[in-house]
């Protein structure tokens, strides 16, 4: 799929919205979406509630439970510290000077089935997005991108 076609199209957040209701963190109105096996390559591990290890790409949701580098484990609540997780340097900013950079990804799930399938996911650098800045003692995230623009990252059950 043509990425600047893609992240042209971002827009489509109903879809997001349907798909993952309230679980979902919305970055630049897709689904934070992120690789799970790379993200084990690099010592961050995510599983879901029963203890069965993630694959693939999955979007990065409430429920889910991640064990960052340090091998702290914490269940994923809805909140800016569950971002925290992937910024491995600790300056309150994820971006290509952390490892999870190259493993996150935007996504819309336009065929609405639930799950994130070929064609519906670009790395999230490749849309514009150069860094989350998060505000761990506000609760607020925000995508900053290309020409100085800043847009608030949609945290789990703060729509």
């Amino acid at each position: 799929m043509n990425y600047l076609r893609y992240c042209l199209f971002m827009p489509l957040l109903l879809f997001a919205a349907e798909t993952y209701g309230e679980d979902a963190f919305l970055v630049s109105n897709g689904i934070l979406a992120v690789d799970a096996s790379a993200l084990t390559g690099i010592g961050i591990d995510i599983v879901v509630e029963d203890g069965q290890a993630m694959k693939g790409v999955i979007a990065f949701r409430t429920g889910l439970s991640v064990t960052d580098t340090n091998n702290r484990s914490r269940r994923v609540a809805g909140s800016v510290y569950d971002l925290s997780v992937f910024d491995i340097n600790e300056d309150n900013s994820i971006d290509d000077g952390d490892a999870p950079w190259d493993a996150m990804y935007l996504a819309v799930d336009y065929d609405n089935n639930g799950d994130i399938g070929s064609g519906e996911y670009a790395l999230i650098g490749e849309c514009g997005v150069n860094a989350i800045s998060l505000d761990l003692a506000n609760n607020k995230a925000w995508s900053l991108h290309r020409f100085w623009v800043r847009k608030e990252v949609t945290i789990p059950d703060q729509s």
